[in-house]
């Protein structure tokens, strides 16, 4: 009973942090915007394409859902769900899932 309730604290967590990053990130100078901006300029880079599949993951991990929650709610396998969060850290470019809530949020791709 006790793994629940630090299930349901690690997402409120999680949650709770997504809000105070989407919140600050006007504030707050994002280094790879000003290393890149005279290449945007130059070249109008799509964000990277997200399978529908590998979207509706990134949504659920956003909401503070659990890779075996996941894969229930999809009614796929916990290593699919895995795998599917590897090809969404690797196509973003990020090196983890708070990196890839944040940057779909920052590119509304959620």
């Amino acid at each position: 009973m006790l793994h629940l309730f630090r299930e349901v604290e690690q997402r409120e967590q999680l949650q709770k942090l997504v809000r105070q990053l989407l919140d600050l990130r006007e504030e707050l100078p994002w280094p790879e915007k000003e290393a890149n901006q005279d290449q945007e300029e130059t070249t109008s880079a799509a964000p990277p394409r997200l399978t529908s599949r590998e979207l509706e993951v990134l949504k659920l991990t956003a909401k503070g859902l659990d890779p075996q929650a996941i894969a229930e709610q999809l009614y796929i396998s916990p290593a699919t769900v895995r795998n599917h969060t590897q090809n969404i850290l690797m196509k973003l470019g990020v090196h983890s899932k708070l990196e890839a809530v944040v940057y779909a949020y920052q590119n509304h791709l959620i």
